[in-house]
C-alpha cells in the first residue's frame, strides 16, 4: 500500500479482493467485538477467532490476548479460542409501517426465509431481508396490520446466528400499529417544572 488507510474504532466497512478485483472477505466491524471495555479503547487488535466462520460474525472476533496488543505477521493469539455456542434471541418486533416490521435479535443473523417466520392473526408474509449489520430482519407483509390490534410474531427454532447456532425454540414478540387516542385516553399525570441540581424537567403521560 502507498499509504495505510484510515481505520475508525468502529463502523468501518473492509473489503479484501485479488487482483482480479474478485472479492475475497468483507466485514464492518464495530469495537463491541472487543468484549473488552478496556481493550476497545485502544492499542489492542481485534482478532479473528475461526477462519473457516464468516467474517461478519461478532462472536468469531475478541481483542487479541497477545501481550504486545497484537500479532501481525503471526498466527492469531485467539486462534482456538471458544466460539459462540448459542443462538439467536429475538429482542422485539417494531412496525415500520402497516406492511413492514423491523424484527430485532441479539447477534448476527445466518439465512433467513419467510417460512421462519409467522404473524398472528394471520397476514401473508412477502419477503424477508436481514440489515447490513445483520442483526435486524425487515419483514414485507402482503396485508397492512390493522390499527390497534395486537399481533404476535413467531419466529421458528430453526433461525440461527452466522456461525450455524439455531436459537432451538420458538419465540415470540407483541406488535402492531398504533391506533391515534380518543378523547380523555391519554392524560397529563405528572409536572417537574424546576428540576434540583442535575435533574431534568420532566411531563409524565398516562395512556388508558
Amino acid at each position: 500500500l502507498s499509504s495505510f488507510p484510515v481505520l475508525a474504532n468502529t463502523g468501518s466497512e473492509l473489503s479484501l479482493s485479488n487482483a482480479q478485483g474478485q472479492l475475497l472477505d468483507y466485514l464492518i466491524y464495530a469495537d463491541s467485538w472487543y468484549r473488552d471495555g478496556k481493550k476497545k479503547n485502544g492499542g489492542w487488535s481485534l482478532e479473528r477467532i475461526r477462519n473457516d466462520h464468516p467474517a461478519s460474525c461478532s462472536s468469531n472476533w475478541q481483542a487479541s490476548r497477545a501481550p504486545g496488543g497484537g500479532t501481525p505477521g503471526r498466527q492469531n493469539a485467539v486462534t482456538g479460542s471458544d466460539v459462540d455456542t448459542t443462538g439467536p434471541a429475538l429482542l422485539q418486533a417494531i412496525p415500520l409501517s402497516p406492511q413492514e416490521l423491523r424484527v430485532t435479535f441479539d447477534e448476527v443473523l445466518g439465512h433467513v426465509l419467510p417460512a421462519m417466520f409467522e404473524l398472528r392473526p394471520f397476514l401473508p408474509i412477502t419477503s424477508v431481508q436481514r440489515t447490513v449489520d445483520g442483526t435486524e430482519v425487515l419483514i414485507a407483509l402482503g396485508r397492512p396490520m390493522q390499527e390497534g390490534v395486537w399481533y404476535t410474531l413467531a419466529v421458528s427454532a430453526a433461525v440461527a446466528d452466522c456461525v450455524g447456532n439455531p436459537s432451538g425454540r420458538l419465540q415470540e414478540a407483541n406488535t402492531g400499529v398504533p391506533a391515534l387516542p380518543g378523547a380523555g385516553e391519554d392524560v397529563v399525570n405528572e409536572i417537574l417544572v424546576e428540576a434540583g441540581r442535575g435533574g431534568g424537567d420532566v411531563i409524565e403521560g398516562v395512556n388508558d
